[in-house]
């Protein structure tokens, strides 16, 4: 008799719990299809379901980045110059040279200004370098020159190859009296072993893990959000982002196992750089770090530039919406490279309409992935897409892990954010506004270079998959929103 009361009453408990989650589910989460998706598993999977949504489907960290960020206690602006103190004069210089971009793009910087509180800033020089073999060595060398500080975050970082030399290079820079400090993700240092984590911390250097996975039951509840932010920041005047992790992968000389493309900063937007690392380090580790040098204002270039500091702990999904301001204001053209593409239903629309209005949309994706479920979701849209008139592109050879997008040859948003749903909503991600129609050529030849040697995804090549395949992508599709 006891036993069916407990059963009675452990049913009655689920089921009042799985009411609450619907309820919760209804009135936080924005797109229908999650929100059905998620009351579904909670009903199916009575317990278990519940116990998914809470470790995958709660945002617990907005609400915190908010009140940290209300109490300022990370990098303040001083000493230094603020960007609204730049000289006018290198605004107008820049502005002399994009005057093109901002005749074409106003709209562009109109979004830009409403969703993101950092300045579009003047006097910048953004330099494209071409896989590890090109950004590794730049980033040692700058590394060694520092003498004030140096701050790195990265989603992998290795423990061998390259990566035990940078891991080498920052113990010299710590030794010699260098402010240093470096932040792993929790899951991506666990790619390596011995962690590049625990080889720094032995040697004394200031290192944190970012939510890690198993510290605690409620970082566990973490678990699906990760900080896939790539940024080195060295004496507030030289930065480097872009999408490549630290790893002897994509260093192997002759023959990388990924290709990439990462991006040396210098001039004002470096100080937005060193900004956005700093609120993450006190994110993590909770730690109020006195005002740090921010930067000098001394014109680098003539680029315009704006960081993007997008994730769960902002209001807005600021990339996404980034994506999809370029996609309307574009007049004639849209590349983008990509490791991974995976659109919801609102994203699709945006990219399906760019291209019936007439832009040449165009897409390229490496041809081998290191997510096979990723690539097999994400061929399930192509023929929606194709049938729009969009151009889709599968790059041969290694896995390329390369994310830019080039806006009518003078606009580029690079960084560390792929297009897929993970990117925009779940993960912590960095990106780069860039004005300069200077750049946007190089870019723009190195695209049309890979283009030239990659396959065009048609119709036909789509039709000639077996039935099992076309299954296999179908039912991955079903799961694209949690990709």
């Amino acid at each position: 008799m006891l036993f069916h009361f407990l059963d009675l009453l452990t049913l009655v408990l689920l089921s009042l719990a799985n009411i609450i989650a619907a309820i919760h589910v209804m009135m936080t989460r924005k797109e229908p299809t999650s929100a059905l998706c998620w009351i579904a598993v909670c009903f199916a999977l009575p317990g278990i379901g519940l116990a998914l949504y809470l470790i995958f489907g709660v945002n617990r960290i907005q609400n915190v980045g908010q009140s940290w960020h209300n109490e300022r206690k990370f990098n303040q602006k001083e000493p230094g110059v603020p960007a609204e103190k730049l000289e006018e004069n290198l605004f107008n210089q820049s502005l002399e040279i994009c005057n093109e971009v901002f005749h074409d793009f106003i709209r562009q910087k109109h979004l830009g200004d409403r969703i993101n509180e950092q300045e579009l800033v003047p006097g910048c020089h953004v330099e494209p370098l071409f896989n590890g073999t090109e950004a590794y060595p730049e980033m040692i060398s700058e590394i060694n020159k520092a003498e004030q500080s140096i701050y790195l975050s990265t989603y992998i970082f290795g423990n061998s190859g390259i990566a035990q030399e940078i891991i080498n290079a920052l113990v010299q820079a710590h030794q010699r009296g260098v402010e240093v400090k470096v932040l792993i993700d929790g899951v991506g240092a666990l790619y390596s072993w011995p962690t590049a984590y625990r080889k720094l911390r032995k040697q004394g250097v200031p290192v944190a893990l970012f939510l890690p996975p198993f510290k605690s039951f409620y970082y566990t509840l973490h678990l699906n959000l990760r900080n896939h932010r790539k940024l080195l920041i060295i004496d507030g005047g030289v930065g480097f982002t872009g999408g490549m992790n630290i790893h002897d992968d994509n260093y192997l000389k002759n023959s990388p196992k990924i290709l990439d493309i990462h991006f040396k900063i210098r001039g004002p937007v470096v100080g937005q750089m060193q900004d956005s690392f700093m609120r993450s380090w006190y994110f993590a580790t909770g730690e109020v770090t006195p005002p740090v040098f921010y930067f000098n204002g001394e014109s680098q270039g003539s680029m315009l530039c704006r960081g993007v500091t997008d994730g769960p702990s902002q209001n807005l999904p600021k990339i996404s919406l980034l994506i999809r301001g370029a996609l309307c204001s574009a007049r004639h053209s849209i590349r983008i490279m990509t490791p991974y593409l995976i659109l919801d239903q609102s994203m699709r629309t945006f990219f399906t309409t760019a291209a019936l209005r007439g832009i040449k949309v165009e897409i390229i994706m490496p041809q081998v992935n290191n997510l096979g479920f990723v690539q097999w979701a994400s061929e399930s849209l192509f023929p929606t897409l194709l049938n729009c008139d969009l151009e889709l592109y599968y790059r041969s050879g290694p896995f390329a892990h390369t994310k830019i997008l080039i806006m009518d040859d003078q606009y580029v948003l690079l960084g560390s954010s792929n297009i897929d749903n993970r990117s925009m909503y779940l993960n912590f991600e960095y990106g780069l506004e860039v004005y300069s129609p200077r750049l946007a050529s190089q870019l723009i030849s190195h695209f049309e270079e890979v283009k030239s040697k990659a396959k065009k995804i048609s119709r036909a090549y789509l039709q000639s998959r077996t039935f099992r395949i076309k299954l296999r992508n179908a039912f991955l599709n079903l799961f694209s929103p949690y990709m």
